[in-house]
């Protein structure tokens, strides 16, 4: 009989990729790895203050790159926080949202991460796709028949108080809660290892790979 001297190859997928949101206010910073967060951070001037209340914290654990739909139909996971500004009367401001990073580790980094912002019902909001029909948002053009095409942001170019993903001006003290929805990009590659045993088993397993990122917020006159 034949001898068969070939290697078996196996190829054995162990992929760990981390996703935290580190949930951070606007004067000093903190960590949150729980389902919930309780603690608020703010800022004050003469004529205006601003509570930053983190309400859902999303932490993505064993995440693998997704396609744009994928992402927005799946993950349920939302980041949901709430901006409560006070000002004095007759006062306009207006305040921005950007993100910072605060850590990483392997090659996952903030051009690999892709976000949508979305209303209480987890559709798009404003900004984030397009309407074969009428309506600017997900929820508007579905209820009028149209087709959504959703066209998410890459976290990597809203970084800096410049470029911010979202603008509010306000002449009230009225409250407003955002939901962001996170997930790795599917163009993203896991970094792989090569592995040969005794028997001339290969193996592929995936290096473990973080970001960690905090969402700030800005206010001026």
């Amino acid at each position: 009989m034949e001898k068969n001297n070939s290697k078996q190859i196996i190829l054995s997928i162990v992929a760990v990729l981390v996703l935290v949101i580190a949930v951070v206010g606007v004067s000093y910073a903190m960590y949150s790895f729980s389902a919930t967060g309780t603690r608020t951070s703010s800022i004050s001037t003469s004529q205006l203050s601003i509570a930053f209340s983190d309400e859902t914290v999303a932490t993505l654990t064993n995440q693998y790159p997704m396609t744009y739909d994928k992402g927005h139909s799946t993950n349920t996971n939302y980041y949901t926080f709430t901006v409560v500004p006070t000002l004095a009367s007759g006062v306009t401001f207006t305040y921005v949202l950007y993100f910072t990073e605060v850590s990483q580790t392997g090659d996952l980094d903030e051009t690999k991460i892709n976000f949508v912002e979305v209303d209480a019902n987890g559709k798009a909001v404003e900004g984030y796709g397009s309407c074969s029909g009428t309506g600017d948002t997900e929820a508007a053009c579905l209820a009028a028949s149209g087709t959504w095409t959703l066209a998410p942001k890459v976290l990597g170019s809203y970084m800096s108080a410049t470029n911010y993903f979202a603008s509010r001006q306000i002449t009230t003290a009225a409250n407003e809660t955002f939901r962001i929805q996170f997930w790795v990009d599917d163009e993203y590659d896991l970094t792989t290892n090569d592995n040969t045993t005794s028997n001339d088993t290969i193996s592929n397993t995936t290096t473990a790979a973080t970001y960690t990122f905090k969402v700030n917020v800005q206010a001026t006159a």
